[in-house]
């Protein structure tokens, strides 16, 4: 395998992205709907956005995306909004080499706190073994968020200082 390079977003990974999405069968026709609306954000807006998405790419393929930003009216923390790698690539620690630069970023920003937000059904399960996998610890889950037996599980991971 090529040497894999971590980058921000440009327009002609959009399609590849929204592939990655739909190729994973875990996000619904809405989830990826947003995703895409948010990466076109970024696309048009650049820093001025409030989302920031880096890609992995190796072998001339897009092999997963990451998108952060800062959460609204707080001083340090911010959302992992989405995070996923292509079932090609998955257990390649691709995963992981885009959370290290998402957390680069954040720190150099002077960020300290990295919010995950995921459901617990069985098909967000890798999701959730990958967040406690990287340091993610659980800090509250919110019953019956999303539908019935559908919760709401929220992951914190302290960076740059934090607790």
């Amino acid at each position: 395998m090529d040497r894999i390079k971590i980058s921000r977003l440009r327009k002609d990974g959009l399609k590849n992205l929204k592939n990655i999405l739909i190729d994973l069968k875990t996000f619904n026709e809405m989830e990826v709907k947003v995703a895409i609306e948010m990466a076109e954000e970024f696309l048009k807006k650049g820093k001025r956005s409030d989302y920031n998405f880096l890609v992995a790419k190796g072998n001339g393929n897009l092999m997963g995306f990451l998108c952060f930003g800062p959460t609204p009216l707080t001083v340090h923390t911010y959302d992992l909004y989405w995070i996923a790698v292509s079932k090609k690539y998955q257990g390649k620690s691709i995963g992981k080499m885009l959370l290290e630069k998402c957390e680069k970023n954040i720190k150099d920003k002077g960020g300290k706190i990295l919010i995950a937000e995921t459901s617990s059904t069985k098909k967000y399960e890798k999701a959730r073994i990958f967040y406690k996998k990287n340091g993610f610890k659980k800090a509250v889950e919110i019953k019956d968020f999303y539908k019935l037996r559908d919760n709401k599980i929220i992951y914190v991971k302290y960076i740059n200082g934090g607790r």
